[in-house]
């Protein structure tokens, strides 16, 4: 320890000191402590929520998607797909024939998005994970069927032990849409299954064989997306490069928090501006460290004067002062992140806090630690703290000697 930390140490707990300045630097010390508790609590928060948020939409997004750079629809064929399955890590390719279509129940309607699969779709998706009720099958006894988000069953007042059917209603492609009927597709597809994964999914989603979208749609050899599955989830990123490298820019080659890019995106946001507020928050309760210290230097201006008299340098005087301010923010960053840390670890592991709603996914507040958050918070700390105390280390500096020895 050089001798400018054994001045500052020495002030930071000598009972010489004035009761008053004393006073101020443990409400300076409750406050940074408080302030960075806080933002360490509310970075979990968002963490938390940003993993729950990508659980919900990797259960329906799958790990790499192959859309069309132009056009909705895309021609494939067996050339296309062993191109595909030659890159290394591609496990499962899933065909998707995708679009909006009015859907009709009895005597209810709406519009929704038919969303036809291959059979490969059940090996490759979470959604039979997140089935309410009946069962995941895309075909009985080789009668086509579909399972459909909980939106649209609630909407449509669908019966899932109903025989009658969901009709589908999709616009001829190959004519100009007019009133008349004769311009209409009419499919119908009974409904054996909901499920529950994400509201505005949810909402719109009816899940149905590939071969039934082909016939609604007059598709062929026609593919909106193709779904992959890779062989390891750590490879997702390599194979994705691999695939952008083969199929060229023709294509479209997205992981999955690519597809719901708007979203995380702004949670981004949200956690940045969260942050700044916070901090923000933490340089106000950091201000009573000006004070104490700016009160310090008056009080100590004896004891400045005889170092100055005694050889000290004015940079000296500065660091003594620097280093009190230091001292007082670390003590209470320190206490701060090792209460916000336990309280996150404590809801991390117990989940006292809870959702208190029965419709919630999760039962207790989603919060997760990462240690960027602290590594960040210590470095807004260190800027505060430098900021704050400079000036009363400064004016320390222009003591007069003469008039105060």
């Amino acid at each position: 320890m050089n001798l400018s930390s054994f001045i500052a140490r020495k002030y930071f707990f000598s009972r010489n000191v004035k009761r008053f300045i004393n006073f101020i630097s443990i409400i300076s010390m409750v406050g940074v402590g408080v302030g960075t508790a806080a933002l360490i609590i509310i970075l979990s928060v968002f963490n938390g929520l940003n993993d729950l948020i990508r659980q919900q939409y990797n259960l329906y997004n799958p790990e790499i998607k192959i859309i069309p750079s132009k056009g909705k629809v895309f021609k494939i064929n067996t050339t296309l797909l062993d191109k595909i399955q030659a890159v290394e890590g591609v496990q499962i390719i899933t065909e998707v024939i995708e679009d909006d279509a009015v859907l009709k129940y009895r005597n209810a309607q709406m519009i929704g998005k038919i969303k036809g699969v291959s059979d490969s779709f059940l090996a490759q998706s979470g959604i039979p994970s997140a089935l309410l009720g009946g069962e995941f099958q895309l075909r009985t006894r080789s009668a086509e069927s579909a399972v459909v988000g909980i939106g649209v069953a609630s909407i449509l007042s669908l019966n899932l032990a109903d025989v009658f059917p969901l009709e589908v209603w999709y616009p001829e492609r190959k004519r100009k849409v007019s009133i008349s009927e004769r311009d209409i597709r009419k499919e119908s597809i009974r409904i054996v299954g909901a499920y529950s994964i994400e509201y505005e999914h949810d909402q719109k989603y009816v899940i149905t064989p590939l071969s039934f979208a082909q016939r609604l749609m007059d598709y062929d050899n026609e593919r909106s997306a193709l779904e992959i599955k890779v062989s390891a989830s750590s490879q997702i990123n390599r194979v994705k490069n691999g695939l952008i490298a083969t199929l060229g820019d023709q294509f479209i080659v997205q992981n999955q928090e690519e597809q719901q890019a708007g979203v995380f995106r702004a949670l981004k946001i949200e956690k940045l501006f969260a942050y700044l507020i916070l901090s923000f928050v933490l340089a106000m309760a950091s201000l009573n460290t000006f004070f104490s210290l700016s009160m310090l230097a008056l009080e100590k201006k004896k004891d400045i004067a005889i170092l100055l008299s005694m050889g000290a340098s004015r940079q000296f005087i500065r660091q003594i002062f620097l280093k009190e301010g230091a001292l007082v923010t670390f003590v209470g960053a320190s206490i701060g992140l090792l209460l916000g840390g336990g309280i996150v670890w404590i809801q991390q592991t117990f989940g006292l806090v809870q959702m208190g709603m029965q419709t919630s996914i999760v039962e207790a507040y989603p919060v997760k630690l990462i240690w960027t958050d602290f590594l960040f918070t210590g470095l807004i700390i260190i800027g505060i703290t430098l900021a704050i105390a400079y000036l009363p280390a400064q004016r320390a500096t222009q003591n007069d000697i003469k008039k105060h020895l």
